[in-house]
């Protein structure tokens, strides 16, 4: 159904990334923040030349059995490229969690997410726990093809309420999501949520 089409990309990027998060999966404290840049070249085999940058931040404060977590993400590509190789998407858990995977999609996006979360109890047994948590998620962010689209005013805002249960293979959700106007999803997955 969709046209085929054949791209090809050279890139050559650099990256700065700082990570001190106490837990990759459930972090209590600490930060974690990149910071990408892109470069595609034409000499290098790509369509044509084009930079992106990309910003990425998360930082997590605890108080007792209760973590507050703040993610700001920015992304761009400049020199108006049009490939989807080149775009940025949002949609999906945590990413606006009432719109499907990756259903917004742009040479911009920005997104900031707040989460509230609370370790419920640690079942298990022996040696073997799996710390069961509750959350809440406030969400706001889009993204956009053209440079001159207004920002502020097309900002989509939504939130999630999930349980998740921190297993030996991966964390496992049950969650419902919302998104303005009047969008709904709800999700039962297992797997990290970037």
């Amino acid at each position: 159904i969709l046209p085929v089409d054949d791209l090809s990309r050279g890139t050559v990027f650099t990256a700065l990334r700082m990570d001190t998060l106490d837990n990759a999966r459930f972090p209590t404290r600490g930060s974690l923040g990149v910071l990408r840049f892109d470069f595609d070249l034409e000499a290098l085999g790509s369509d044509e030349d084009a930079v992106s940058i990309v910003f990425d931040f998360t930082q997590a404060l605890s108080w007792g059995r209760t973590t507050f977590l703040l993610n700001a993400e920015l992304a761009k590509t400049f020199d108006n490229v049009d490939t989807i190789d080149r775009f940025f998407f949002l949609g999906g858990f945590l990413r606006l969690s009432g719109l499907h995977p990756d259903e917004l999609v742009g040479t911009e996006s920005a997104l900031v997410t707040l989460r509230i979360q609370r370790q419920l109890a640690n079942p298990g047994f022996a040696q073997f726990r799996f710390p069961l948590y509750v959350g809440i998620s406030g969400e706001g962010g889009n993204a956009w093809l053209a440079p001159d689209d207004p920002r502020v005013k097309t900002t989509r805002y939504g939130g999630s309420v999930y349980f998740a249960l921190d297993t030996p293979i991966a964390p496992f959700y049950i969650a419902y999501g919302f998104t303005n106007p009047d969008r709904h999803a709800a999700y039962l997955f297992l797997g990290q949520t970037f």
